[in-house]
């Protein structure tokens, strides 16, 4: 009887620990819920400011480069429309260049104006002369050898204040580049041309970019 009574009391006790102890289980389960609930929480807020902010440094650096696209573009209008008396009747204002990370092919722009708000339309066409040095040795390439399409009309230039003309050089993998010469030929009266040149050292303007 004894034994009987020792046995239901340890019974009684291992049924009180074991129920004490699912019940600190569940308590745990509970809190870890919480707490992933809490963490869940955090990293929705973490994660909705990072995107904020990332969104917020896009669009300020897209306000600030279009800012700067303005100014730019201020002052091309402002030589264009300048009061101020220009030798040439075209003037090539300005030659762009960028890598576009494709086996020696570069993206060009190069713009044009005319400084005289009463002038008429410029037509022509522009050409390019690449000097520099291939296996060391001194050697230029034409604009047909630069060009990746030999279509005519994709150098041709017909405007009254300013256009710009952009497309595609493609240079060898053995020439290494010095400068890069711009000429517009103008198309006058009586079938005479003239003509403008431009040149421009290759490293510095593939470094300033677009």
């Amino acid at each position: 009887m004894l034994g009987f009574f020792a046995g239901r009391l340890f019974y009684g006790h291992h049924e009180a620990y074991r129920h004490f102890a699912e019940q600190q289980m569940q308590l745990a389960r509970m809190q870890l819920e919480e707490w992933r609930e809490v963490s869940g929480s955090k990293d929705v807020a973490l994660n909705m400011a990072n995107a904020e902010l990332s969104w917020t440094q896009t669009e300020v650096a897209r306000l600030t480069a279009e800012n700067q696209e303005l100014k730019e573009d201020l002052k091309l209008y402002r030589k264009v429309f300048s009061d101020r008396s220009f030798g040439d009747s075209l003037i090539i204002d300005s030659l762009r260049l960028s890598d576009t990370y494709g086996s020696g092919v570069y993206r060009f722009r190069v713009t044009l104006i005319q400084p005289d708000r009463f002038g008429r339309m410029a037509e022509g066409q522009i050409s390019f002369s690449l000097q520099g040095f291939r296996s060391g040795i001194p050697a230029e390439l034409n604009n047909w050898e630069l060009m990746t399409v030999t279509d005519n009309s994709a150098l041709q230039f017909n405007f009254r204040y300013l256009q710009t003309i952009e497309g595609l050089l493609q240079i060898p993998e053995d020439f290494e580049a010095e400068r890069l010469e711009v000429l517009a030929v103008l198309e006058v009266k009586n079938r005479k041309t003239e003509r403008v040149s431009q040149s421009y050292n290759w490293n510095s303007t593939l470094r300033a970019g677009f």
